[in-house]
């Protein structure tokens, strides 16, 4: 009996080059395959690691995409003697930074941030809960640079509301400025 052998040709993200190979006839499932390729491919290539997409070119020239078993099955069946199944990279979409998030045009005048020293501070302030007079920027407090405290944000610059000792002396309180 002899050895089938699946043909495979790899147009990797740009700059790089058209690739051929043969691959001794994979499993009849498709996730093994696709396992097959990543290691082929990524592995022992050593190529950059990317997202793929699997597909075959039909008799009338039609591009027919392999996303699961059944089209698997499919391509298995209208291709026995011949396979040759094309891969390709696909650019991953980036979403968009948010150029006008909210808090970014929120401006806390003469407030400094207490761990990189940020003044003014821009964006989302952050107020410790535990500590007289300390204050985070957003970004400070996503790297979460003061862990050992509760911290609230203020969203705005408004002096709506003050952050003032409790009077048992443990802790602090959110009073209205009205």
């Amino acid at each position: 009996m002899s050895e089938k052998f699946m043909k495979i040709t790899y147009q990797g993200p740009p700059p790089a080059t058209k690739l051929n190979a043969y691959l001794r006839m994979p499993s009849q499932t498709y996730a093994v395959l696709r396992r097959e390729i990543d290691m082929y491919l990524f592995q022992e290539r050593q190529l950059p690691k990317a997202e793929i997409k699997t597909f075959w070119i039909d008799a009338d020239n039609d591009e027919i995409e392999i996303i699961n078993q059944i089209d698997y099955d499919i391509f298995l069946s209208k291709y026995r003697s011949s396979m040759h199944l094309q891969i390709a990279a696909i650019k991953r979409r980036v979403a968009p930074k948010p150029v006008s998030a909210p808090s970014n045009f929120i401006i806390h005048d003469k407030i400094t941030c207490d761990i990189c020293g940020l003044c003014p501070l821009v964006g989302f302030r952050y107020k410790c809960i535990q500590c007289r007079n300390f204050d985070l920027c957003q970004a400070c407090e996503a790297a979460h640079k003061h862990p050992e405290h509760m911290t609230i944000r203020m969203p705005t610059n408004h002096r709506r509301y003050k952050v003032l000792p409790k009077p048992s002396g443990n802790g602090w309180e959110i009073v209205s400025n009205s």
